[in-house]
């Protein structure tokens, strides 16, 4: 790590993003702390990589599980994964890896349905069970 002064090259360049981040907020670009309107607002620098999850939350004021979860209470329970990359402005591998954390923690579901994911809250997760004796089933 190269130092230039006191600071370091990173630390300095944390400081600069962290001037930025301020700087939309104090300008009303980015949306307040309690309201997650403005899903998918993203500026140019943001929409080529998608932004780190410590940008984002810096920027919105909640964490990226607040943010999921209040995006799925504003939908009813549900939303495709692919809604949730395109609000959350993060890449996909950031949304894969946090929407699985989620899951591991009972946050939410995960639901496979054809060539997309689904995710739901707890509550709203369809019940997608088979019956439990297939011999009941056998006459319809």
């Amino acid at each position: 790590m190269r130092l230039v002064g006191r600071r370091s090259v990173a630390g300095s360049k944390l400081i600069e993003r962290l001037r930025r981040a301020i700087s939309r907020v104090n300008a009303g670009i980015v949306g307040a702390k309690s309201a997650p309107a403005g899903h998918g607002e993203r500026d140019a620098s943001e929409s080529a990589g998608g932004r780190s999850m410590a940008d984002f939350a810096l920027e919105t004021g909640v964490t990226p599980e607040e943010y999921v979860v209040s995006l799925l209470e504003e939908r009813g329970g549900n939303q495709r994964q692919q809604a949730i990359l395109a609000e959350t402005g993060l890449n996909r591998s950031s949304v894969s890896r946090l929407l699985r954390e989620m899951e591991a923690n009972g946050r939410i579901r995960r639901v496979r349905l054809g060539a997309e994911n689904h995710v739901y809250l707890p509550d709203a997760a369809p019940d997608l069970a088979g019956p439990e004796d297939p011999a009941s089933t056998a006459d319809i």
